[in-house]
């Protein structure tokens, strides 16, 4: 398994001369857009795994706990891993899609306060983002045509209704989870 945690390093700010590692993606290390928690994830087990194929699907790190109790044959601890949900059907054959995530979700915390700063949610190649900090919290973004997170749609009534329903999956979904959900 080769992987990373939260996105690339961001050396433009102390003028380096090392690549920006994030790319086209905004953000960087930590922070709540792609360029700072979008990695790879190449996982490679000979004879067991098909060779020379990809997918595109919405997983978490934490995924891979569940993944990897699903091949060893075991079971998740009860009160483990809640929030971790196995691809291993579909690593094995990309059309078996069940149990794979609709919604992916990331929070960002104020260093020192524990505050939570910003949240986002990924639904297909919708982004929603949600600052605390702003008077008009919400941003969209298609990542599909804009990589680069910088054409905010949530102005657009178009996506009034999307919006509404991925911030109430947000809700649901963290960052701690309770099972109850409030109103917007």
């Amino acid at each position: 398994i080769f992987s990373s945690d939260n996105g690339g390093l961001n050396h433009k700010k102390k003028n380096s001369t090392l690549y920006d590692s994030s790319g086209l993606l905004r953000g960087s290390k930590g922070q709540i857009y792609d360029g700072g928690h979008r990695v790879p994830l190449i996982m490679r087990w000979d004879g067991v795994f098909p060779s020379n194929e990809t997918r595109s699907n919405l997983v978490g790190l934490n995924d891979l706990f569940t993944t990897l109790v699903d091949f060893a044959g075991l079971e998740v601890p009860w009160g483990q891993a809640m929030d971790s949900e196995s691809f291993a059907d579909h690593i094995l054959d990309e059309d078996k899609r069940k149990g794979l995530r609709e919604y992916l979700g990331a929070w960002t915390y104020s260093y020192g306060a524990g505050k939570l700063h910003y949240e986002a949610i990924r639904k297909n190649n919708f982004k929603l983002l949600r600052n605390y900090e702003m008077d008009r919290p919400f941003q969209l973004y298609d990542l599909d045509e804009d990589i680069t997170e910088s054409n905010n749609l949530a102005k657009n009534e178009t996506y009034q209704a999307l919006i509404e329903e991925m911030a109430l999956q947000l809700q649901r979904i963290g960052p701690c989870y309770d099972g109850e959900v409030d109103s917007m």
